[in-house]
């Protein structure tokens, strides 16, 4: 169900759920004012609830990371979301480290009637709330205010690059949108995202995204849920009338960001890259993971405000985890868990800026936004710990790209810190790779002075993300989706040596990457020691990396 105003304790979901709150791209950058944190209530639609905040040690997940036998984990406590606003732009920067540019593919005439321009005040608002009335005629849309117009604040950012919720122009889709609302990024002949990056490098990977299959219209797939009739939606949670395309009521189209990308669209070359969720599980419990695999959990299960809640959302995530750290990889895989944004949340924690001395490149007009949650996760790791360091969104796709040679895709993740120093927070000892051996699949490559072993990466995005200390109570943090990377240690390897991951789609936890892993997620062949399988070099070499994302809340 979707209820816009929460669901009272005691009916619906376990708990009730909050109501979701506002958190779009320019309202958010209102709401940090500067780094004051001080607009949260009066930007908001949901004033005081963004203030709200959820006992972490009664969910699921802590319950469950503290039990006897659990894996170890990180907190990442200085993790920002790459950008601001909501769940699409998050999504986007989780695979591409940019906003996209959106082009109107439909007649003039349609497109001149559909412009999609924001228009924001003086204080960069483009819309009024309860405790805040615009200083001029403002709107509040998919794209960033137009440029060289007499309403253009010089503050903020303009063009055409979309920032709110838009939707892709491949299925799946919400059903009847019109051409000119929606949005497809050319990738075919430029590389534009990490999928891309992974692929040239010979990565293996996958995106598994809970109610896939039937959204995508893939009636043989392992998710299909929507019977044998052909041109019926059997599920009674499907969305009718549009068979075989038969989307959970729930399904968060605008969680799948490589859909929007022309190599992943339908019939594009990649498309198989983007599974179903249920082929993740099925990878991890039978040993086929990729090195790389980002989760995105169905919109029940991603703990957004309105229409999910935190207990049945992090309860998935237990699942997910306990999927990694008991199959055949969880020794050599490495899970990272994130939320792809705030929720609408306040939090006391300015994110880095030039005026803060961020260093160049790790900021500019679209963020990075509001501090998220984040773990690593993984059965391999010696001790639990916390890191400090400053990451983003972006720097799970910095660790992938660093740590198995593949090109940056734009100046953020190019800049941006990657997630070694949560290994070592860990008690990690990040020993240099070995020589890349040109027979093997590819192997982990850290630049010099920076010395870190070969490992799988399963990154988990989930919605609206709970404080590192305290989980909102505004469904915003505690109902949304995260995204959850990891890495896996080596298989046979000495406790602690693994590497970095990524995620998805931005955050929890982090996992490792199993041995012998292809980029697209299934085994790589003939992955097997020649001689010598106890050596270091040999057990480094069967190190992986995987990033699997999961959830995120929707705007």
């Amino acid at each position: 169900m979707f209820a816009p105003n929460g669901v009272k304790a005691g009916s619906g979901l376990p708990g009730g759920c909050t109501r979701d709150i506002v958190h779009r791209f320019y309202q958010e950058q209102y709401q940090i004012d500067g780094g004051k944190q001080d607009r949260y209530v009066t930007g908001s639609d949901a004033a005081g609830l963004t203030m709200g905040t959820y006992d972490t040690r009664t969910t699921p997940v802590y319950r469950y990371l503290h039990q006897s036998g659990a894996p170890k984990y990180v907190v990442a406590d200085h993790f920002f979301q790459a950008a601001f606003g909501g769940s699409f732009l998050n999504h986007q920067y989780l695979v591409a480290a940019q906003a996209p540019t959106y082009t109107c593919v439909d007649t003039a005439a349609v497109c001149s009637a559909n412009d999609l321009h924001s228009v924001v005040d003086t204080n960069g608002m483009p819309t009024t709330y309860p405790l805040y009335s615009p200083t001029s005629t403002v709107k509040d849309a998919q794209l960033t205010q137009a440029c060289a117009q007499g309403t253009t604040n010089p503050s903020v950012a303009c063009g055409d690059n979309a920032v709110n919720t838009i939707q892709p122009l491949s299925q799946p889709f919400a059903p009847g949108t019109i051409p000119a609302k929606r949005l497809q990024v050319d990738d075919a002949t430029t590389a534009k995202n990490i999928g891309d990056t992974m692929t040239a490098a010979d990565v293996s990977w996958n995106w598994y995204s809970g109610g896939w299959d039937n959204a995508a219209g893939n009636t043989t797939g392992l998710g299909w849920t929507n019977g044998a009739t052909p041109g019926t939606c059997a599920d009674p949670n499907a969305i009718p009338g549009n068979y075989p395309y038969c989307p959970d009521k729930l399904f968060q189209f605008h969680h799948q960001p490589l859909n929007y990308f022309s190599n992943y669209a339908e019939g594009g070359p990649g498309r198989s890259h983007l599974q179903d969720e249920k082929n993740f599980i099925a990878s991890a419990q039978g040993g086929t993971l990729p090195q790389v695999s980002f989760v995105k959990p169905v919109g029940e299960e991603n703990e957004h405000p309105g229409y999910a809640s935190t207990t049945n959302g992090e309860s998935h995530l237990v699942d997910l985890l306990k999927a990694v750290t008991s199959g055949p990889q969880a020794k050599d895989t490495l899970v990272v868990v994130t939320y792809d944004e705030f929720g609408g949340q306040w939090d006391h924690v300015s994110p880095p800026s030039a005026a803060t001395g961020a260093p160049a490149g790790t900021t500019d007009l679209y963020g990075p936004g509001t501090r998220i949650p984040a773990l690593v996760v993984s059965a391999g790791l010696p001790h639990s710990g916390v890191a400090k360091t400053t990451f983003d969104t972006t720097s799970i796709m910095a660790t992938i790209e660093r740590g198995f040679g593949a090109a940056a895709v734009a100046t953020r993740d190019a800049s941006v810190s990657d997630l070694r120093s949560t290994l070592t927070a860990a008690g990690v000892s990040l020993n240099p790779p070995p020589p890349r051996d040109p027979g093997r699949s590819p192997q982990p490559r850290w630049p010099a002075g920076a010395p870190l072993g070969s490992t799988r990466l399963v990154g988990s995005v989930r919605g609206h993300p709970s404080r590192p200390g305290a989980r909102e109570n505004g469904s915003h943090e505690g109902c949304r989706g995260r995204s959850t990377p990891g890495l896996r240690p080596p298989q046979d390897s000495r406790p602690g040596l693994c590497a970095p991951s990524a995620g998805d789609p931005a955050g929890d936890r982090r996992p490792h990457l199993p041995a012998g892993r292809r980029p697209d997620g299934l085994q790589q062949p003939g992955h097997r020691a020649p001689s010598g399988a106890d050596s270091p070099h040999e057990r480094d070499r069967r190190l992986r990396l995987r990033a699997a994302s999961a959830r995120q809340r929707s705007p």
